[in-house]
């Protein structure tokens, strides 16, 4: 458990981070709602704990980086957007703090309802 809320932490730190990035009222193009957004995110957030424990003591940070776009491609293509739509829809939810947090906490919910089911 202490893992995952570390974790999950990184995780919402990589984000504020996003939240420097100038922020776009508008929706994009290829919008995704919040519940969409969520679900994204808590996929992606799973990729890179996988990633991680996998890939994150025997490669560089290259090939590691490489790995994690290569696997990203499946998540993206479920939600039928590209990683610029991604990155849009972010600066989109960024500019939207309140719902940015509430989204997180979501995320973080996911997580642990995954890791209490987890056998």
């Amino acid at each position: 458990m202490k893992k995952l809320l570390i974790l999950t932490f990184g995780f919402g730190f990589g984000l504020f981070c996003l939240s420097c990035m100038p922020s776009h009222s508008e929706k994009p193009t290829n919008f995704l709602n919040k519940t969409e957004m969520t679900n994204l995110l808590t996929e992606i957030r799973i990729t890179e704990v996988l990633l991680y424990n996998e890939h994150c003591q025997h490669y560089n940070e290259d090939s590691i980086r490489l790995h994690t776009q290569m696997a990203y491609a499946p998540i993206f293509a479920k939600y039928k957007i590209t990683y610029k739509d991604y990155q849009a829809n972010m600066q989109y939810y960024v500019g939207q703090p309140l719902l940015l947090e509430k989204m997180l906490k979501d995320v973080t919910l996911n997580l642990e309802k995954l890791q209490k089911a987890k056998p």
